[in-house]
């Protein structure tokens, strides 16, 4: 079996240039589609939907930035 059919570029796709990796779609896809099922029970519990998208804002960027000091660290 040929080994060479089962790589995959790392690169999607460059927008102005610049490359789009598949880990950042697979990454941003988990984010969108949690927020969609996440707006969907706070609906169903009586939640203001206005408190998801501030959380979101807050716990995306903290995240990412949290992830990062992890993998400096370890």
């Amino acid at each position: 079996m040929d080994l060479s059919l089962l790589l995959i570029d790392p690169v999607a796709f460059h927008v102005l240039g610049i490359p789009v990796r598949w880990y950042g779609i697979i990454i941003a896809s988990g984010i969108v589609l949690a927020y969609f099922v996440a707006q969907h029970e706070m609906k169903k519990r009586g939640f203001d939907d206005e408190f998801l998208t501030d959380l979101l804002i807050w716990t995306v960027p903290i995240a990412i930035i949290c992830a990062r000091i992890y993998y400096v660290i370890f």
